[in-house]
């Protein structure tokens, strides 16, 4: 059986938002996998403005000298 994620592409209302994450959370139940790859994946899954934001977070975090996010 195969499993995916639904991409996130940030325009979404809050409902869909958290439907979203619900489905991370069942999908990751599922899978097992550690929260250090949960976090890789999930910036996969990440469109549009959604993108931008999570790739300026990054951005910002190394620039401030702050460790990487693993959960």
């Amino acid at each position: 059986m195969k499993v995916e994620i639904s991409s996130l592409s940030g325009d979404l209302r809050a409902e869909e938002f958290f439907d979203w994450l619900a489905e991370c959370d069942q999908f990751y139940k599922y899978t097992r996998i550690s929260y250090s790859k949960m976090v890789k994946t999930l910036g996969f899954k990440l469109k549009h403005e959604a993108l931008v934001w999570w790739d300026r977070l990054l951005k910002t975090r190394r620039w401030e000298g702050k460790r990487p996010i693993e959960t």
